[in-house]
């Protein structure tokens, strides 16, 4: 099933207008929440896979390879679990 994205704009004005005319903020932010969930709906079917890759990574915090294992040794009073595997 297909639906126009032309259908879909329509109802996001729709949605606009009853925002603007809400009573109280709860209910504008339902409807402001209702633009956005048909947004995702229109971007999710146009945009190419690459295109929602890039949207998924550019939302993520990034953790670059020099914040792992920078860890300090573990140091104990009696110089146990020192730096080599076999400091016992």
């Amino acid at each position: 099933m297909s639906i126009s994205i032309h259908s879909l704009i329509g109802k996001m004005e729709k949605e606009l207008l009853l925002a603007k005319q809400a009573p109280d903020e709860i209910s504008m932010k339902n409807h402001i929440y209702s633009m956005k969930t048909l947004c995702e709906v229109i971007l999710g079917e146009s945009a190419s896979p690459k295109a929602q890759l890039e949207l998924i990574n550019k939302n993520q915090p990034s953790m670059e390879v020099s914040q792992i294992g920078k860890a300090e040794p573990l140091k104990t009073e009696d110089g146990a679990n020192g730096e080599s595997i076999f400091d016992f």
